[in-house]
């Protein structure tokens, strides 16, 4: 799911409806927030309440993967070694 509403991200997750719309990755555009300040974010708040972590970020996108998501991918790959 990629969110880009021009400083209305908040309010679009929370009108989703958790219950039947549950992306892994969610990448949302989060302008004027460093990374240092991330976790103080209200965006990044409410996506971590939601089982959501955050694992990268771009110019102003910010990528958050649902929990246990990496480390159910990676196991089931004999060849991978790279788990969270």
């Amino acid at each position: 799911m990629n969110i880009d509403v021009e400083g209305k991200e908040l309010e679009v997750l929370k009108g989703n409806d958790w219950n039947k719309f549950r992306s892994k990755v969610i990448l949302v555009e989060i302008i004027g927030t460093s990374l240092e300040e991330i976790f103080k974010n209200p965006i990044c708040n409410f996506l971590s309440k939601n089982n959501y972590s955050f694992f990268a970020k771009t110019f102003n996108t910010y990528f958050f993967i649902k929990l246990n998501f990496v480390e159910l991918s990676y196991d089931s790959c004999p060849h991978c070694s790279f788990h969270i």
